[in-house]
């Protein structure tokens, strides 16, 4: 494995096109950027894309974005006050973008079950 960016065969190989076009409808509704180029420009203006496909590029928008990058997730947890006594918890992987919606999900259930006890 390279360690600045993945080897691409081809890089539809690499992503989920569904992925990439949320990316674009939340990015034209929020206003943020307005993306009217095909999705390997885009890349590149973002700097996502060079000679192969970056590990950002992966993480945002791959298929499988933990099989190159096993660590890529985020490891959620409630505990007692103890500290010790786990009551829940959660291995969120997927895109970046997906492990933030999962997270801030994780949290509100707990602030809410929280604020409740």
């Amino acid at each position: 494995m390279h360690i600045y960016s993945p080897k691409a065969q081809h890089i539809a190989i690499h992503y989920r096109w569904k992925k990439f076009e949320d990316y674009i409808k939340l990015s034209k509704e929020t206003g943020r950027r307005l993306i009217r180029e095909k999705f390997e420009t885009t890349l590149k203006k973002l700097e996502l894309l060079k000679k192969n496909p970056t590990w950002a590029s992966i993480l945002l928008f791959g298929k499988e974005p933990q099989r190159p990058l096993s660590q890529a997730q985020v490891h959620c947890g409630r505990f007692k006050l103890n500290k010790t006594q786990i009551l829940d918890d959660l291995m969120i992987d997927g895109t970046i973008i997906e492990q933030v919606g999962k997270t801030i999900n994780f949290i509100k259930k707990h602030l809410i079950n929280f604020s409740h006890s």
